[in-house]
């Protein structure tokens, strides 16, 4: 499961009306690889991409510097290179769309041919379009999340002489998830169908943040006649806090409606 699993990390420093830095500062964004018809997009949540947005925004307006991204990979079982990939963010084609109305949060960038040969030779998978499109037929035993809680992200500064080398370290985490029937506080409901679960208690992830886009997963236990098998069902976007209970975004609905709007544009 974990060779869909894409992380983007960020660095950089705040500038005051002043010109004078403060940081570095960081982020870790959780996301997956998808396919749409042959080809691949990195998926997040909407309110994820928006926030990247706001601060390639403010370094264009000087109130951001020495913004960089990565992309990290290496969370496979073999991967071949733990390094992380550089990431030219402001340059990709994405689209974004949060409405807590609706229910839908999701954010997808469209990855090159020249990231995605890097991300297959590090043994990154994308979901298949196949995973998503049928899922509707199956009856789900389990479901858990995979992504990168903020609590376990570290920032290393090194400096020698006037170089400076900045290393962010990002740990997964899986989560078994109960799911619910409806959402446990009537406001949060939405007009479309969203996954709504519980997570358990851990002392050591005393919360979720950085885990919006991260997958969930739906699993269907297996037997004698047949193998355990995973489908991604939903993009985790929001949560209750006070009460352990996640909000996703389900795959086949924001996938669906890609392919609705492609469709119409071929037209």
């Amino acid at each position: 499961m974990s060779r869909h699993l894409v992380a983007l990390i960020g660095t950089y420093y705040r500038l005051d009306e002043d010109g004078q830095p403060s940081g570095p500062h960081s982020f870790v964004v959780s996301g997956f690889v998808i396919e749409f018809r042959h080809a691949w997009l990195w998926a997040t949540a909407g309110h994820c991409l928006r926030d990247l947005d706001d601060l390639v925004r403010g370094q264009q307006e000087g109130r951001i510097a020495q913004l960089q991204f990565v992309l990290a990979d290496y969370f496979g079982p073999s991967p071949l290179d733990r390094h992380p990939i550089p990431f030219v963010y402001e340059d990709t084609v994405r689209h974004a769309i949060d409405d807590e109305a609706s229910g839908l949060d999701y954010g997808l960038v469209i990855v090159s041919p020249y990231y995605q040969r890097l991300l297959e030779a590090n043994d990154v998978i994308p979901v298949s379009q196949v995973n998503w499109e049928h899922q509707h037929l199956v009856n789900f035993d389990a479901f858990a999340i995979l992504g990168f809680p903020s609590e376990l992200n570290r920032l290393e500064r090194r400096v020698s002489g006037d170089q400076e080398q900045i290393t962010i370290s990002a740990e997964p985490v899986y989560m078994a998830v109960q799911q619910l029937p409806a959402s446990p506080i009537a406001a949060r409901t939405t007009a479309l169908p969203s996954f709504v679960g519980q997570l358990p208690l851990l002392r050591r992830i005393p919360h979720v943040r950085g885990m919006s886009g991260c997958p969930i997963f739906g699993f269907r236990i297996g037997d004698d006649s047949r193998p355990t098998q995973y489908w991604i069902v939903a993009m985790q976007s929001s949560w209750i806090e006070e009460l352990r209970v996640i909000f996703g975004c389900p795959v086949p609905t924001f996938m669906g409606l890609v392919e609705a709007v492609v469709d119409q544009t071929d037209d």
